[in-house]
């Protein structure tokens, strides 16, 4: 089954360190997770959905956890907290040069948690903190 996810979104997670210490502290994994797995038996970069035979049990060779768009609004602080960060992201100054650049919900999403709780923007290849000089 493929995955749902751009490459774009999984080399934005992949590098949000914020967001993958949720799963990868302890590398266990609800069934319907998805990871990013590295191992001799799989191809480089296969992404697999958890299922109910490897659901929490240790995952050692996950590299990243690739979270959907409703565990990101949760990140955020559920859904009324995630609809008002959203609401200030596109009135804020984040609006047209930041948010418009991402393809997908998730990409979206993950710019928002990033900047929003953790004062982080994405530069293409990884999150640096936000210059307040420079909205």
């Amino acid at each position: 089954m493929p995955h749902p996810f751009t490459q774009t979104y999984v080399k934005m997670v992949s590098a949000a360190a914020e967001v993958q210490e949720v799963r990868l502290a302890t590398k266990l994994f609800p069934t319907g997770d998805y990871a990013l797995f590295e191992s001799p038996f799989i191809p480089a970069g296969a992404i697999s959905q958890i299922d109910e035979r490897s659901a929490d049990i240790p995952q050692d060779n996950a590299l990243a956890w690739l979270p959907n768009l409703g565990q990101l609004m949760e990140l955020i602080g559920g859904y009324q907290a995630s609809l008002g960060a959203m609401r200030n992201a596109l009135l804020g100054e984040k609006s047209g040069r930041y948010l418009a650049a991402f393809q997908s919900w998730e990409e979206c999403v993950l710019a928002v948690l990033m900047w929003s709780r953790f004062q982080k923007v994405w530069q293409g290849q990884a999150w640096i903190p936000e210059d307040p000089s420079h909205p």
